[in-house]
């Protein structure tokens, strides 16, 4: 079993940050009387009723304060995580904050929560300015916000939290979510990913998720008379998890139940200043290491949508792209080894024995480069090569490299001549 902290009661807070107009700072009855309106408006029956009753009952407090009493903005965080240019301008240059606290039974419907979003999304409404999540370190987009709301105050974790993702010196992931803490749970990590898995962003929220799920229930049975959550040590997470974390619609949800078995920990005393966190780790039960098991783990949460094409590696076109891809490997391995930008992967393509005497051409992703030997892992399922398996780690030398590719956030690409080579005369079958 795993014993996960929990709190019974929490109390989210946003942020409103904006410029006064001549008028001075808002008149926080007249922001009041606008939230009944733009509750009216934006806010579903029963959840609008129930947001109604926790104000009445005096747990959402709402302040004005100059921003120089508050601790200054993320901005370089932020523009990582898609800072507009116009809510830029309104963060760098405010000076003043609008403060929002709700003190919320940690269950359903979560009316100070949604309490909460509703005044934070009015007073922005009222005042130009732009919300923080303090929690989530984000910027809450009212266009999408105001989606948010349901008549039952279903709660879809992807909305409320952040899942950054870094690239360690070993050219490994290491991932986290942020904001779990208005839901009165840790924050998760995940470690040791392969630097192309930064979609399991999905299984992040997915655990999530279950996490808040199980929270509200057990709150819900004791009362909010909790303090911790025992889990097995071995959880499961499937597609309708994934689904409810990330709002897809009733019509483009899963109908099968396909799932991945992950291990959580939670080690209260782990020696960082940071609060401690969940982890999430490969089970015991799963035969093969980290780096297969995520793999594992995508496949079956993403799917696997690719079709294998092969090529004659001795054709014309084929050896043009091999040599072009050879005349520009010094410069690419110059790029790596000055580090890569954010969101940029580096892949190469070997060709694997396989058991019938030919070779299986298959990418892996690049974890380090030193002197002339590489460490990869495998991005490709093999067909006909013994014991290789996606997400294994492999050392090759330079010279056995056939062909490289940059990957580039917006699905943007740099190299990878022979893929389309093969993309222009493959055809889907077997290595030759």
């Amino acid at each position: 079993m795993a014993t996960i902290p929990i709190s019974g009661m929490v109390q989210p807070v946003l942020a409103v940050y904006f410029v006064p107009g001549s008028h001075g700072p808002p008149d926080l009855d007249a922001a009041a009387r606008d939230l009944d309106d733009w509750a009216t408006a934006h806010v579903p029956s029963p959840l609008r009723e129930a947001v109604a009753a926790f104000r009445k009952a005096g747990l959402l407090t709402v302040s004005v304060r100059p921003a120089d009493q508050l601790p200054p903005l993320p901005i370089e965080l932020l523009q990582f995580m898609g800072l507009g240019e116009l809510e830029e301008r309104i963060a760098r240059s405010s000076t003043h904050v609008v403060l929002v606290l709700a003190k919320d039974l940690n269950m359903p419907p979560r009316a100070g929560l949604w309490a909460a979003l509703a005044a934070a999304l009015s007073i922005r409404d009222r005042v130009d300015g732009v919300i923080f999540d303090p929690e989530a370190l984000r910027i809450v987009k009212p266009e999408d916000a105001i989606d948010w709301f349901s008549p039952s105050g279903e709660v879809r974790v992807a909305q409320h939290i952040i899942v950054p993702f870094s690239i360690g010196e070993r050219g490994l992931g290491w991932m986290t979510t942020r904001g779990l803490a208005k839901f009165g749970v840790p924050d998760l990590e995940l470690r040791d990913l392969p630097p192309n898995l930064d979609k399991l962003s999905i299984f992040m929220n997915g655990v999530a998720q279950h996490l808040v799920e199980a929270t509200f229930r057990e709150v819900a049975a004791r009362k909010a008379q909790v303090d911790s959550l025992e889990l097995p040590a071995e959880i499961t997470i499937d597609r309708a998890q994934v689904a409810r974390a990330l709002r897809r619609e009733p019509d483009n949800a899963p109908t099968d139940d396909i799932g991945v078995t992950a291990a959580i920990r939670f080690d209260p005393d782990q020696s960082q200043s940071a609060p401690p966190m969940i982890r999430i780790e490969r089970p015991p039960s799963f035969a093969g290491d980290t780096g297969v098991w995520l793999n594992h783990v995508a496949g079956e949460l993403l799917g696997k949508t690719h079709k294998t094409l092969m090529a004659k590696t001795e054709g014309d076109s084929m050896q043009r792209a091999h040599e072009r891809a050879l005349s520009e490997l010094p410069q690419i391995k110059e790029r790596f080894l000055a580090g890569l930008k954010p969101g940029e992967v580096l892949f190469i393509k070997h060709g694997f024995p396989t058991t019938t005497g030919s070779r299986e051409y298959l990418w892996a992703a690049v974890n380090r480069w030193k002197g002339t030997r590489l460490t990869v892992q495998v991005a490709n399922d093999p067909h006909e090569v013994e014991g290789l398996r996606m997400g294994m780690t492999v050392l090759l030398e330079e010279a056995d490299i056939f062909d490289w590719m940059l990957q580039l956030p917006g699905d943007r690409t740099e190299g990878g001549y022979t893929s389309k080579v093969a993309l222009e005369e493959g055809y889907e079958g077997s290595p030759e």
